[in-house]
């Protein structure tokens, strides 16, 4: 995630994060179970936008598709 924002210029303007363990993720009961297939408990796909460390923006894929954590969905509310 931070190289991500580097290479596309965001400089300061964003901060990207990752969740390797889903520990975070598992706080807000964003995971997802994919033990069947031998990964483990893994975060599933969501944004969340902050603005002066107040929620401005959080939302968890519903399904399969990726719409409410595109790039595009992210910018608009940015």
């Amino acid at each position: 995630m931070s190289a991500w924002t580097k290479a596309n210029g965001a400089g300061d303007k964003l901060l990207g994060l990752s969740d390797t363990d889903a520990t975070f993720s598992k706080s807000i009961g964003w995971e997802k179970d994919l033990s069947g297939f031998g990964l483990g408990v893994r975060t599933a796909r969501y944004a969340i936008v902050l603005d002066d460390l107040k929620v401005v923006y959080a939302e968890k894929e519903p399904g399969g598709d990726v719409s409410v954590s595109s790039a595009e969905a992210v910018l608009a509310k940015l």
